[in-house]
């Protein structure tokens, strides 16, 4: 039985679980019940405003100076969405999501409306980058609206073709200067980080963290994204040492 203990953790950690649900669970349950989870929305969109005063103060570009924000997992909290997935024994796909989308009733994440009337406040543009697709434009535009985070449609962004978000950012640099990016994923700041190998991901983080905390701002969304892959875990090596420790205790 001990034995069989083993097997299932090692299963655990190497994403073998026969349920995926379960491995979001504790996940889930950090986003919405963690007292951590809001503090640091929080700390970073108060650090947001720090950067954006000290930028507002510094710039000389002629364009319009602006903001740009992913909204899911970073204005919107979507973690009601995966709760009941989990609770009803169900994966992702995309009827559910667009289903979630379209009953807008999404709610504003801790600091978010704060930041954006903030910056409306100086004169910055807020431009919503999101990749929910432009069929659910209306919903998506409508739950902003009622949670308090957006006044205008030309605000709104959504995607048409790829996923990718470089060229709507490029976009927006033809009119406005963009001080900030906001996002949960590294793929809100820049297409640089769009490859899909962890390790390659994880050097470029390593290439631009003076930007971060200064240019990007990130936000902690551990439910879902492109870091969802096996844990660095040996099985080989685990049970060797699993081996050693049983021999040493005796």
């Amino acid at each position: 039985m001990k034995w069989l203990s083993v097997f299932t953790l090692l299963c655990i950690l190497t994403g073998c679980a026969s349920n995926p649900q379960e491995k979001r669970l504790l996940a889930t349950l950090y986003a919405q019940k963690s007292a951590e989870s809001r503090a640091l929305y929080y700390q970073a969109f108060e650090q947001a405003k720090m950067r954006l005063t000290f930028k507002l103060a510094n710039r000389s570009s002629s364009k319009i100076p602006a903001v740009v924000l992913d909204v899911d997992e970073t204005i919107i909290d979507n973690s009601a969405f995966q709760a009941q997935l989990y609770k009803d024994k169900k994966s992702y796909n995309k009827k559910t999501w667009d289903h979630w989308i379209q009953a807008a009733v999404g709610t504003a994440l801790p600091g978010a409306k704060s930041f954006l009337d903030f910056a409306k406040r100086k004169g910055v543009a807020v431009i919503l980058i999101t990749n929910r697709r432009i069929k659910n434009f209306e919903p998506t535009f409508k739950n902003l609206k009622e949670e308090g985070l957006i006044l205008k449609r030309s605000q709104l962004i959504m995607r048409t073709d790829v996923s990718s978000k470089d060229k709507r950012r490029h976009d927006v640099m033809k009119k406005y200067e963009i001080l900030l990016l906001l996002g949960d994923s590294l793929g809100d700041l820049s297409g640089a980080f769009e490859v899909g190998d962890t390790r390659q991901r994880n050097l470029e983080v390593d290439k631009q963290k003076r930007r971060f905390g200064r240019d990007y701002i990130i936000f902690p969304n551990p439910m879902y994204g492109l870091w969802e892959r096996k844990l660095g875990v040996d099985p080989k090596a685990f049970l060797e040492g699993y081996k050693k420790a049983k021999k040493s205790s005796k």
